[in-house]
């Protein structure tokens, strides 16, 4: 049976949070929750959310547009 040795689950550690932590900033500066920004390390899932957040309308659109 293969495990994983300690420098590789480091590696995808580290490589983890260098996805999720640029992924927190922009959809929190689009105006969403930060908690969009785990989907970014989940590969099926970031491209579905990608989806939703292109299509959605962006909270920060909605503070900017008057009536």
């Amino acid at each position: 049976m293969h495990y994983f040795s300690s420098a590789q689950v480091m590696g995808l550690a580290a490589l983890a949070v260098l996805t999720i932590i640029p992924a927190v900033i922009v959809v929190r500066r689009l105006g969403f929750t930060g908690w969009w920004g785990i989907f970014a390390g989940i590969s099926p899932i970031n491209i579905v959310c990608l989806w939703i957040l292109a299509f959605a309308k962006w909270p920060l659109e909605r503070r900017t547009t008057t009536p």
